[in-house]
């Protein structure tokens, strides 16, 4: 499924693209700066997804690389430190293309380390502004995006993570 999404959110740039093209026939600034808008949205978005879902596999790849190493106090990812009570939060995102819309879980957040609010904010914004355009599931994921993350995203601990993806911590 979220292939076929970046697949649609791909042909809406083509269109972008190609609506640019017709536009340089009769060029008006307005409408040269609405079809580069066009085209180059999805093609941010579908950054977006990507880098969201490489950054969630990569930590989830650390993490049960460094299982054994949890509890020692010396771990630490990006630099921050991480042990098996560490708070991580993950915040949604939606976005919709006609018949087609995704809810996208963002990469894991260390709780105390990242400026989480921040991240809150930008993903819901994006459901805001990119969510509702899908029928019938863009509206009903996109007020699950928002309220979710209004109430601060998901939360779960190292320890429960490992646990949840077949790693266990030290004991």
């Amino acid at each position: 499924m979220k292939l076929f999404g970046i697949a649609m959110l791909g042909l809406i740039a083509l269109l972008g693209l190609l609506g640019l093209y017709y536009q340089f026939q009769q060029p008006t600034l307005v409408g040269i700066g609405l079809f580069l808008a066009i085209a180059i949205t999805p093609v941010c978005l579908i950054s977006k997804l990507i880098i969201e879902e490489n950054g969630r596999k990569a930590f989830i790849r650390w993490l049960t690389a460094n299982a054994a190493q949890i509890d020692s106090g010396k771990l630490r990812y990006d630099g921050y430190p991480i042990n098996a009570q560490t708070v991580l939060r993950t915040y949604y995102f939606t976005v919709s293309a006609a018949i087609v819309s995704m809810k996208v879980p963002t990469r894991f957040f260390i709780d105390q380390c990242h400026s989480t609010g921040l991240h809150s904010a930008a993903n819901t914004l994006i459901s805001f502004i990119f969510g509702w355009w899908g029928f019938p599931w863009g509206i009903v994921y996109t007020i699950q995006s928002i309220a979710k993350n209004l109430k601060g995203g998901d939360s779960t601990t190292v320890g429960d993570l490992l646990k949840m993806v077949g790693g266990e911590p030290a004991a």
